[in-house]
């Protein structure tokens, strides 16, 4: 987290902080389980603001943090501060898991980056040959003869150009922009083949 961050998080804790002493329980009604209300609040401060700074980072709008009745009643005050630490927890994990996918790529986050950047191609070309073929049975493959040269090189410019934004994650972990790896002199083979094996279809058929 950056000092600015660190800064806009911790004043995300102090507002968080007062608002819960300024209208949060009576104090007064707290008795036997005052340190297990003290560590829920303190729980529930630092969730909110986790989720209060990720928002903007994680591209959504911030959530409205009003309180909301239980589906169902508690048998007693400690199951009701047990059914509220698991659902802290729950949505701790699910901020986490949010952040994980946010650091991956868009596209394929799980694959390695040359499948998915060729996978990337490969979309490109079957897209350009897509229309080089409407072009055909309009204008016939002498007229549009040509097209089996533009049709690789848009689809590699396609591609190069589409890399570029859904190869990299949403959210970085350094601000440095990292060099990107688009792979280019697979992705030229790669078009090209696509646009052979359609022209031979089409010579042949």
């Amino acid at each position: 987290m950056t000092a600015d961050g660190t800064a806009h998080y911790e004043r995300l804790l102090g507002e968080l902080a007062a608002e819960l002493h300024s209208h949060g329980s009576p104090r007064t009604q707290r008795t036997a389980f005052d340190r297990d209300l003290d560590e829920l609040d303190n729980r529930l401060i630092a969730l909110q603001a986790d989720l209060l700074h990720a928002s903007p980072v994680l591209g959504v709008s911030r959530p409205k943090l009003s309180p909301s009745p239980p589906a169902s009643k508690p048998v007693n005050s400690r199951q009701a501060i047990d059914r509220a630490h698991h659902h802290i927890d729950a949505a701790g994990a699910a901020l986490q898991r949010a952040r994980r996918w946010a650091t991956m790529p868009r596209f394929l986050p799980r694959a390695r980056p040359k499948v998915r950047h060729l996978t990337v191609y490969a979309l490109c070309a079957i897209v350009a040959v897509a229309v080089h073929a409407l072009v055909i049975l309009q204008y016939g493959v002498v007229g549009a003869a040509i097209g089996f040269a533009i049709a690789p090189l848009s689809a590699f410019a396609a591609g190069f150009l589409l890399i570029g934004h859904l190869g990299r994650p949403r959210v970085s972990n350094t601000t440095k922009r990292a060099k990107l790896n688009r792979y280019p002199k697979f992705g030229v083979l790669l078009c090209v083949a696509v646009d052979l094996v359609a022209a031979v279809m089409w010579l042949t058929a």
